[in-house]
């Protein structure tokens, strides 16, 4: 009976310790939250290979970014053609020293590539 004792010991000091657990955000979460917290939108095509994969490397957290649909059936014109988007993945940002203006992130990049461009580093 020992054991059985150890064991009941283990999960109730595991039990106790539970709430004050710290569980980190998800790198994916804290950038995703970061770049909407910038104001940055990321443009995509369902049909596209390279936005497929953006999205899936960011998972679930996806759902946090700014997104807008060109080029496909769920296409926002108006928006798409505002900032006369050469293709899709894109993300488009005001610009930290002139809102004024966006800037630009072209193509399929790495969490670290968009983190660096974002100034989210920190968060990445």
């Amino acid at each position: 009976m020992p054991a059985l004792s150890f064991v009941r010991k283990t999960l109730l000091v595991c039990a106790l310790a539970l709430p004050f657990a710290s569980f980190a955000e998800a790198p994916e979460s804290a950038l995703a939250r970061c770049l909407t917290e910038k104001g940055a939108t990321l443009y995509v095509a369902d049909w596209c290979p390279y936005c497929n994969r953006l999205l899936d490397d960011f998972g679930p957290s996806a759902t946090q970014l700014r997104i807008t649909h060109c080029f496909d059936d769920r296409s926002d014109a108006a928006a798409c053609e505002k900032f006369n988007l050469p293709g899709v993945p894109i993300f488009l940002m005001p610009d930290p020293e002139n809102p004024k203006k966006m800037v630009r992130l072209v193509g399929y990049a790495s969490m670290r590539s968009i983190a660096e461009w974002s100034g989210c580093e920190d968060r990445e």
